[in-house]
């Protein structure tokens, strides 16, 4: 069997042999009918979807991203090895890392706009229904507008790695695989072209009355309101993260003090609720 190759590492799929046999399965970016945004500078964790996690044991695939940053790839359906039952005798270490891996869930963003992931169990997965085979969370760009989108599509995984079996000219792997005696193909490279899942990630000014976009409302988002309406430190509108228009219901399309007075009226638990 080949090796997935992740950047300088390689990482090799266990097999367990199962008589089983299993549907084709399908990924998506994100759940269906949810949107995914982040204020400029903050992140958002978009869920990798697949129709099915029975039968997987392996998954190597390519996620195309623009200049959002990949700052983590998380999954519950792919445990720690140590969870698992293995020992140092079976390759973990007492820092409780395989082959210096902390989990079986690997990735890496070398080339810039794209993030390889790889995960591999020795046991397949189970459960029919749709579920999340991995978290990827994005940094949105700290000079993104609100009206950006960013795109972020699922690709093979191109290795030319002549060491682990693979042609020098580069070569689409799978993207799913069960742990039958064979690694029997649940989704091909091709029908990932195909399919080419995709998704987009969107820009969120942040959170109502949160000028600093700090994640709370405070006096501090009423100064900087002040600050902005009287035109003082150099402050302008572009300086507001959240949606601080809040003086009147819907807004009245100018930034005055009246809204800072809301806002500490909201901070200081004179109201709960904005007008």
């Amino acid at each position: 069997m080949k090796k997935i190759t992740i950047a300088i590492a390689i990482f090799t799929v266990m097999a367990m042999v199962s008589g089983s046999a299993f549907a084709a399965t399908t990924l998506t970016v994100g759940e269906t009918g949810k949107t995914y945004a982040a204020a400029p500078g903050a992140t958002v964790d978009v869920p990798i979807v697949a129709s099915s996690l029975a039968g997987i044991a392996g998954f190597a695939f390519t996620l195309t991203h623009g200049s959002l940053e990949v700052t983590g790839v998380t999954s519950t359906a792919i445990s720690t090895f140590s969870l698992l039952g293995y020992d140092s005798t079976d390759g973990l270490g007492t820092d409780g890392k395989v082959d210096t891996f902390a989990s079986p869930l690997v990735y890496n963003n070398v080339t810039a706009g794209e993030t390889k992931i790889a995960a591999a169990v020795p046991a397949a997965l189970t459960g029919t229904a749709s579920a999340t085979l991995c978290t990827v969370t994005f940094k949105v760009p700290a000079t993104a507008l609100e009206t950006d989108t960013f795109p972020v599509k699922i690709i093979p995984t191109n290795l030319k790695n002549e060491a682990a079996g693979y042609a020098a000219t580069g070569e689409d792997i799978p993207v799913i695989i069960t742990n039958d005696a064979t690694y029997t193909t649940l989704l091909s490279a091709a029908d990932l072209k195909t399919a080419a899942p995709a998704g987009t990630v969107g820009v969120d000014s942040g959170m109502k009355g949160d000028a600093n976009g700090d994640g709370k409302i405070t006096t501090a988002d009423a100064l900087l309101v002040v600050q902005v309406a009287l035109k003082k430190a150099g402050k302008t509108e572009a300086d507001l993260q959240g949606d601080c228009d809040v003086n009147v219901a819907g807004g009245d399309a100018k930034i005055t003090t009246a809204d800072a007075l809301t806002i500490v009226r909201y901070a200081l638990k004179k109201i709960t609720t904005w007008p």
